[in-house]
């Protein structure tokens, strides 16, 4: 299995949706509905599921996430970090239709807790955060890594890009989608996975190999 850089993961993406007609939100969809069937293999219906939204693809796939978990009859809380109007794009749409198919969502302010919950899904920052961890994200991060919840990053550990131990979230099994980074064979960031499980989104084997040749 190819391991990918944050660059050639955008260069697959982007193959997929300019030269094989993939659309951002089907990528996205299924991304989310192979995260999600990960998951319900892994946790009980009984646990009590935090799942943890912020802005970028990444916020995107927890709405599918969270849609697909609780069609399947998972009782998640759902916390958004970032203010409605700034999520975009395909994550926007994933929202719309979390919301068309009839559930919410709780707005992730300063009196939010993780206290309750005995799983907690990390879907805040994905590879495309820039710069340093801001608020409220760093202090969201740091309740994550002080709850005594089992932590499931998707695709990679929140904050892990900057690479500061303190502002990364440390989760038990990371769910990355379709290819391996980086990151999760490298120090420090490694240490930040826990688990390794990687779920096939349906990105055929050609758009790896053009890619990979693009400099």
């Amino acid at each position: 299995m190819r391991i990918v850089t944050n660059q050639e993961m955008y260069q697959v993406d982007d193959y997929m949706m300019n030269t094989i007609g993939m659309s951002e939100e089907s990528l996205m969809e299924n991304a989310g509905q192979a995260a999600a069937n990960a998951l319900s293999e892994r946790i009980k219906k009984h646990e009590t599921i935090g799942l943890l939204i912020g802005t970028g693809n990444n916020g995107g796939d927890g709405f599918v996430i969270a849609r697909a978990l609780k069609s399947k009859g998972y009782e998640v809380d759902v916390w958004v970090v970032p203010a409605r109007e700034k999520i975009k794009g395909a994550a926007k749409k994933a929202m719309i239709i979390y919301e068309n198919a009839g559930f919410t969502w709780q707005s992730a302010g300063d009196n939010f807790s993780v206290k309750k919950y005995t799983v907690l899904i990390d879907c805040l920052l994905g590879i495309g955060v820039k710069g340093s961890i801001k608020s409220p994200y760093d202090n969201i991060i740091k309740k994550i890594n002080d709850s005594k919840a089992y932590i499931y990053s998707i695709d990679v550990p929140s904050g892990v890009m900057e690479q500061k131990e303190e502002l990364t979230v440390r989760a038990d099994a990371t769910i990355t989608l379709q290819q391996p980074k980086v990151t999760a064979f490298t120090y420090p960031s490694k240490e930040s996975y826990g688990e390794l499980i990687v779920v096939d989104i349906g990105i055929p084997p050609l758009a790896i190999e053009k890619s990979s040749s693009l400099k």
